[in-house]
């Protein structure tokens, strides 16, 4: 059955328009649009709009290009305008133990999905096999991209190992459902964040250091972005996606000959382009964020890209 509109200008437009107005609502002082986006996360409507009106038939993301558009060069242009507008150094500074606890959070998330395969196959007779044949763990490792990057590396692992857009529509509504009750402990651990480390032993000092100089740099006035200043942004982004992309078309092509021994021993993925596309997109902006380039995120880099991911 063919969709209601198949050109890709006026959906375009539609999805464009649907996502400005989920970005206006959800800044709404308004009572209605206030509570609806306490437990309705807004990034979660910026895909179940979509995919509702895919549903209904009234667009067809599989005859659409912008999907391929979006993943393959709006995506990457978002990774490296994200990553350039991280503040690194202050990270650094909290010290060796705040980088192993959250390279141990790291691995708790990467680790998590394989265990609550095994919890659930143990528990469920015939769910692994049921989970092997619909390949559920590929919604898994988008949780996994989510809770360690948020949604861009969440997208970037949904094209990487090719996540069904049904079963990431199921995965977006558990990941914000777990993601709320888990902030919703994060905030009232924040109101005893004192006793806690006194529990504990904790220094908080360092953190404390970072925590007053990111509220410093957030106090310093945004600049309105003119033209230039959005030519730049622009500029550092798909350029950067440019740099990320031919490298990686150099690097699939070196790795081509190994092809067999590489999928005989279970890295396949490695000679996927879009993979080395993403890690170097990334790479490339966490080493602009040690230049002057971070200073983007005063004139709007950090919305662009925003804007760049979810479309």
């Amino acid at each position: 059955m063919a969709p209601w509109i198949s050109h890709d200008g006026i959906i375009l437009g539609i999805l464009l328009g649907a996502l400005a107005f989920i970005f206006w609502t959800s800044d709404s002082a308004r009572p209605f649009w206030r509570r609806l986006y306490t437990y309705v996360p807004a990034l979660l409507l910026c895909y179940i709009i979509p995919g509702f009106l895919n549903s209904f038939g009234v667009i067809d993301g599989e005859k659409s290009a912008l999907y391929a558009v979006s993943s393959q060069y709006l995506l990457p242009a978002a990774l490296v305008l994200l990553t350039s507008t991280a503040d690194i150094r202050s990270i650094l500074r909290l010290g060796d133990k705040a980088l192993l606890v959250f390279l141990a959070g790291t691995f708790g998330i990467i680790l998590g999905g394989p265990l609550a395969f095994w919890a659930v196959g143990a528990m469920a007779p015939g769910f692994r096999e049921a989970a092997i044949e619909q390949e559920l763990w590929k919604g898994l490792v988008t949780i996994s991209g989510s809770w360690i990057g948020g949604s861009s590396s969440q997208l970037a692992l949904k094209e990487i190992y090719g996540c069904g857009e049904e079963l990431f529509a199921i995965i977006l509504v558990v990941d914000a459902l777990i993601a709320n009750t888990w902030t919703a402990c994060l905030i009232y651990g924040a109101g005893i964040s004192g006793r806690i480390d006194r529990w504990l032993k904790a220094d908080g000092q360092s953190i404390e250091e970072v925590k007053l100089r990111i509220k410093n740099y957030r106090g310093l006035s945004d600049k309105p972005a003119d033209l230039r200043d959005i030519a730049l942004i622009l500029a550092v982004g798909f350029g950067g996606a440019a740099i990320a992309r031919g490298l990686a078309i150099g690097i699939t092509a070196l790795l081509e000959p190994f092809r067999p021994a590489l999928e005989a021993n279970g890295f396949s993925p490695f000679l996927s382009e879009f993979l080395w596309v993403v890690m170097l997109s990334t790479s490339l902006g966490i080493g602009l964020s040690f230049t002057k380039v971070r200073q983007l995120e005063k004139l709007g880099a950090t919305d662009f890209a925003t804007l760049l991911s979810i479309f």
